[in-house]
């Protein structure tokens, strides 16, 4: 019941443009009910978690046979015994972080057009842009910037500013909803517990998965377009993991170590 209400009260705030609007509804309607019969009624939170996963790895799919299919750049080793035996489970810990920090928990399904085309372009759109001459040296560690083309140089403050954008826009609406100390406050949380224990390892590297994730914990307003905004930044997440797998971003010191204190001899 307290779930119900929370939920209740969380979509009562959507303007009135977004609840009743044509367009709003067609997008924001569920594929599948949200919530389960009553013998069941208290599983519909794990019911909407269990969507969003299948999905996720729907999307991990259809990303990966896009990119193989096109021919483009991807990690030919990863296959589906290597992602089940190394990937599957750190990408459902993902996934159910993403869910509950991110407040889908509190959200409709995202088996909605609002959520799963944004997830799609986020996927696509980076393996696309990824094709790009200017971008070509942005998959290198950002201080070798002596492999940068010049066109890099344009394209990466392009993109920088696009990312900044979208995050300018949810301070303000923070500052509107007034939500603003929160959600700094929150944000310096992510930041310092994601990246600040690692900035001063050598082989620290931010995979766009892993900062596409974190983006996506913080982009989590009540409206549409941050839903669709949460989507996009989830969507380069499934790309990341989809395409290239789920590296770690101290890189070969993370190996280096588990080898060392697991006595793990090359077979």
């Amino acid at each position: 019941m307290l779930q119900a209400k929370q939920r209740q009260w969380w979509q009562s705030k959507l303007p009135k443009g977004e609840r009743w609007g044509v367009l709003a509804t067609v997008l924001s309607t569920n594929l599948t009910r949200d919530t389960l019969p009553p013998p069941l009624a208290n599983l519909s939170i794990h019911w909407r978690f269990a969507k969003f996963l299948l999905l996720t790895y729907f999307a991990m799919f259809c990303s990966r046979s896009f990119a193989k299919g096109q021919g483009f750049g991807h990690d030919p080793t990863i296959t589906l015994d290597t992602f089940m035996e190394f990937t599957f489970l750190p990408s459902l810990c993902d996934t159910l972080l993403f869910f509950i920090c991110g407040r889908l928990i509190w959200r409709r399904g995202v088996d909605c057009l609002n959520f799963q085309i944004p997830v799609f372009c986020g996927a696509v759109l980076w393996e696309l842009f990824g094709r790009v001459p200017a971008s070509w040296g942005l998959g290198n560690n950002l201080a070798s910037t002596e492999q940068w083309t010049a066109g890099t140089w344009i394209a990466f403050p392009l993109f920088i500013v696009l990312i900044t954008g979208q995050l300018i826009l949810h301070v303000y609406f923070w500052h509107k909803d007034k939500l603003l100390l929160g959600r700094v406050l929150e944000m310096a949380v992510i930041v310092g517990f994601g990246i600040g224990p690692f900035v001063t390892t050598p082989a620290f590297h931010l995979h766009h998965w892993y900062w596409a994730w974190l983006g996506g914990l913080l982009f989590n307003l009540r409206y549409s377009w941050s839903f669709a905004a949460q989507g996009f930044m989830w969507g380069m997440y499934v790309n990341g993991i989809a395409i290239w797998g789920r590296d770690s971003i101290t890189g070969c010191d993370e190996v280096e170590y588990l080898v060392n204190t697991n006595y793990c001899v090359p077979s």
